[in-house]
C-alpha cells in the first residue's frame, strides 16, 4: 500500500488506537469512509507503515534543515533579509503535511 502526506498520519493513529489482539499477526485490517461517506476498508502491514513514517519523518528533517540552513546564510549577507527567511521558514512548516 502507498502512503500519502495526507494519510499516513490517520493510518498511524488508527494503529495507536487498535487493540494487541488486532495486530498480533503484523497486519490491521483498517475501515473507513470517503468523502461520499461510502464503507471501505483495507489491510495494512504494520512494517510497510512504519518504514513509509520513518521515510517522511526524514523528509521533514531534511527539509527543515535545508531551511534553517537558507535563513542563517541569508541572515549573515544581509540582515533584511531575515524576514523573508522566517517567512519562507514558516511556509515550509506548514506546508508539511505527515
Amino acid at each position: 500500500m502507498k502512503y500519502s502526506k495526507k494519510n499516513l498520519a490517520w493510518f498511524l493513529s488508527e494503529l495507536a488506537l487498535a487493540e494487541p489482539e488486532q495486530y498480533e499477526s503484523g497486519s490491521m485490517e483498517i475501515i473507513g469512509e470517503d468523502e461520499q461517506g461510502r464503507e471501505g476498508s483495507c489491510e495494512i502491514e504494520i512494517c510497510d507503515l512504519a518504514f513509509a513514517a520513518s521515510k517522511r519523518i526524514e523528509e521533514l528533517e531534511s527539509t527543515i534543515k535545508q531551511t534553517i540552513g537558507f535563513i542563517d546564510s541569508t541572515r549573515s549577507l544581509n540582515p533584511e533579509d531575515g524576514d523573508e527567511s522566517l517567512r519562507l521558514l514558516r511556509e515550509a512548516i506548514e506546508g508539511m503535511e505527515i
